[in-house]
């Protein structure tokens, strides 16, 4: 079995220079690059990596984004939201709806999105998710639709 590098893709949407500041100090982007992908990954082995570092760092994993409702968001380290999203492109529009909540009830200030870049999605046969790219090419939409500072996190195997 071979093992697979990763690198991130980095888009910030709706950042300032402060938020650039507190995105760039994060240290478990590094660790999520140190990791290896198995060669025979699918879209949930990816969530499943980037969720197990998030855990080992102590962030809350399926946070609340709401006080009377029950939606979650991946995960959460003090005021950052966090989004894994390897699903469908509709999956990440909901994702943004939840982040949105989340910073109008207090819970976070900014928020992190991973996801997976094209090749990705290709190397591992899906189709049709929201992938860094996709995003990128109409950040000008999401940037209007998000409340809060974001920062998308392409997840890119290199083979």
């Amino acid at each position: 079995m071979k093992d697979i590098p990763i690198s991130l893709k980095f888009l910030h949407l709706n950042s300032t220079s402060k938020d650039l500041e507190i995105f760039n100090d994060i240290k478990y982007l590094q660790y999520i690059k140190d990791k290896k992908a198995s060669y025979f990954s699918k879209m949930p082995d990816l969530k499943r990596l980037v969720t197990s570092v998030l855990s080992q760092e102590g962030h809350v994993l399926r946070a609340a984004a709401s006080h009377k409702h029950n939606f979650k968001i991946s995960a959460k380290d003090r005021k950052i939201g966090i989004c894994v999203q390897m699903g469908n492109h509709a999956n990440f529009a909901f994702d943004i709806l939840k982040l949105n909540e989340a910073k109008k009830n207090k819970i976070i200030s900014r928020a992190i999105c991973f996801v997976p870049t094209q090749r990705t999605e290709k190397f591992v046969g899906s189709g049709n998710c929201a992938t860094w790219e996709r995003i990128y090419d109409h950040k000008d939409f999401y940037s209007n639709h998000l409340t809060l500072p974001a920062l998308i996190c392409g997840l890119d195997l290199l083979d």
